[in-house]
């Protein structure tokens, strides 16, 4: 396993991001260090991995159908519940949401919070936010079924 300077810097060789006299240098090292080699191919794979598959197009007809059901639904007068209707539901709806809102505000201790001025003030290059994903503890669950 390599370390983290040494991964973070192939991964910023893969993305671009290194000045040339770096990467020149890295790829001197990846000549001569065979298990080194070995890591980039790996990352690379792990990479390339990640990337979505193209957008397909939508079936023909498909705004055509879609457009006819919100119509059919507009015709059969399908409208939203009693509440939204009547003074009392709108007034219950926003003590609800207004005691939701006090609730998650007492919760949410600022001493609990994470401190992610370092995020702020300088933000990780795409090969250090990969990393970091790659660091993150995986679900035991997860684990158990090879994921």
């Amino acid at each position: 396993m390599m370390d983290r300077q040494t991964t973070t810097e192939l991964m910023r060789l893969l993305q671009g991001e290194l000045p040339e006299s770096v990467a020149r240098e890295l790829r001197e090292r990846l000549q001569r260090q065979p298990e080194l080699q070995r890591e980039l191919e790996s990352l690379e794979l792990q990479w390339a991995s990640l990337e979505l598959p193209d957008p397909q197009p939508a079936p023909p007809g498909f705004a055509t159908r879609v457009v006819a059901r919100a119509r059919e639904a507009t015709d059969q007068g399908l409208a939203p519940a009693w509440w939204s209707h009547t003074l009392a539901g709108k007034v219950a709806t926003a003590l609800i949401l207004a005691g939701g809102i006090a609730f998650g505000a007492i919760l949410a201790s600022p001493g609990e919070m994470d401190d992610w001025s370092g995020f702020v003030d300088n933000e990780p290059t795409l090969a250090e936010s990969y990393l970091l994903v790659l660091e993150q503890p995986q679900d035991e669950s997860r684990q158990e079924n090879g994921s």
